[in-house]
């Protein structure tokens, strides 16, 4: 079957997906607000525990070390990211953190991650508006979509259904939202991942960790290049840092660098990738020693 039909049978069954690529680090104490502030892109102090954001934090030279969103109130956040970003930003809070009343903790392991994706999986938990969120004494859940929640905390039935991390990932390309890879932290500016096309840089906001370079690039138009979504073909799921190449004439010049991709049931692969801003629909690709793969831009770029 083919991409749009897998993802409009996953719409018409809601179903639940243990979430094990999601890390959260707990951030608490009474500079939590204002040390965050002066940290992220987004500004923290629009969030609360019914409203969460999108957002990255940034080396000081305005490179993203990761995208998260966030969750909490001026005492105490918690920020939700892929697991494998946790190490590094876990150990930037803290170092930037020494002179502030925080204390910033790995809590990844406290409680589990599922999500619910389907047609009206909003509805189901009463999410009607765009980024709520709901907290009980057991979970926290986040509206990431109409048809995608996010839940941070056990499920109240045991014995549910669950599909796997993969499903995750495919609900995440719908939603055009990148993860930093581990091995690609400190690379991007944020427009690269185009954290400001979800609304995850605040540029308002007073200063913040590489902001003057992330400004920069905003105001000037300096940013040349973008996360493009693309689908295709290719024998071997491309790994991440493995180099597009796009066809010139008879010749293949490097376009781009992989930054996620998933298979569907059909063998159709969606990747990810930061290249020029100026792809064309028109333009092909392929991965750098994989002669045999085949991908162009998707159609609703």
């Amino acid at each position: 079957m083919s991409t749009l039909q897998f993802n409009q049978q996953a719409h018409a069954t809601p179903r639940y997906i243990q979430v094990e690529s999601l890390g959260v680090i707990e951030v608490s104490g009474d500079d939590t607000q204002s040390f965050l502030q002066g940290q992220l892109t987004c500004d923290v102090k629009q969030a609360s525990w019914q409203q969460w954001l999108p957002g990255g934090y940034c080396s000081p030279q305005g490179k993203l070390w990761a995208t998260f969103r966030l969750l909490g109130d001026a005492n105490r956040m918690l920020l939700f990211m892929a697991k494998e970003s946790v190490e590094m930003t876990l150990a930037q809070l803290k170092k930037f953190g020494v002179f502030s009343k925080v204390s910033i903790t790995d809590v990844s392991d406290q409680q589990p991650f599922f999500a619910y994706w389907g047609k009206g999986a909003a509805d189901t938990f009463a999410l009607s508006t765009e980024r709520q969120a709901l907290q009980n004494k057991q979970q926290h859940c986040l509206r990431l979509s109409g048809n995608l929640v996010l839940i941070h905390g056990p499920l109240a039935t045991a014995d549910t259904q669950l599909m796997p991390d993969t499903w995750w990932h495919a609900a995440q390309f719908e939603l055009g939202w990148v993860d930093v890879p581990a091995s690609m932290a400190d690379v991007h500016i944020p427009q690269m991942l185009n954290l400001d096309q979800h609304e995850g840089i605040n540029f308002q906001k007073g200063c913040y960790l590489g902001q003057e370079v992330v400004a920069r690039m905003h105001y000037k138009g300096q940013n040349k290049r973008i996360t493009h979504k693309l689908m295709g073909q290719s024998e071997t799921l491309p790994e991440v840092g493995a180099r597009l190449e796009k066809k010139v004439s008879e010749n293949w010049r490097r376009s781009g660098a992989v930054l996620s991709s998933v298979r569907y049931d059909d063998g159709v692969v969606a990747l990810y990738a930061v290249g020029p801003t100026d792809l064309a629909s028109t333009d092909l690709f392929r991965i750098q020693g994989q002669d045999d793969s085949q991908f162009t831009l998707c159609p609703e770029q």
